[in-house]
């Protein structure tokens, strides 16, 4: 088994610390989604899906009622329209869901965390899931568990 760079450690070290799960979205015409969470066992486990942006609500509402309690923050990727680039209706109905997935998750209790693009490309390393989408969501993930690290004084960033 090959060793581990530092910042695939440091992620370790963060998956170790219990804390209250969190679930990352990358939403779009697929949305991208990967999560942490307590196991009966008492270790954490990653787990990610991809879900069509007709199905992202839905999904997400019966998801977070399923593990109600064990998901503590949703961190959501805020889409920003470029001109030239993501104008017009694909943007629209992406900030729609954006929207619909920030109140579905406040709506069940959580806490939302916006994050950008660029925000999810400063952990490379990360390779977690299957699909574009739910690989963007796992990096998502890590890099807001990374940073609540830092914040609890688990690792120095």
């Amino acid at each position: 088994m090959a060793a581990m760079t530092l910042g695939e450690q440091a992620l370790n070290d963060v998956l170790m610390h219990t804390h209250k799960g969190v679930l990352a979205l990358d939403p779009g015409g697929t949305t991208g989604c990967a999560w942490i969470e307590v196991n009966s066992y008492g270790t954490d486990a990653i787990s990610y899906c991809m879900v069509s942006d007709r199905d992202t609500i839905s999904w997400l509402d019966k998801f977070l009622k399923n593990n109600s309690g064990s998901i503590g923050t949703v961190v959501i990727e805020k889409h920003v329209p470029r001109i030239g680039v993501t104008m017009g209706r694909e943007a629209r109905e992406t900030m729609e869901l954006i929207g619909g997935c920030a109140a579905v998750a406040t709506g069940n209790g959580c806490e939302v965390a916006w994050h950008t693009a660029s925000q999810m490309k400063t952990v490379p390393w990360c390779h977690v899931g299957r699909g574009v989408h739910a690989k963007d969501a796992a990096k998502h993930l890590a890099r807001f568990m990374l940073d609540d690290a830092g914040n609890m004084g688990l690792i120095e960033l």
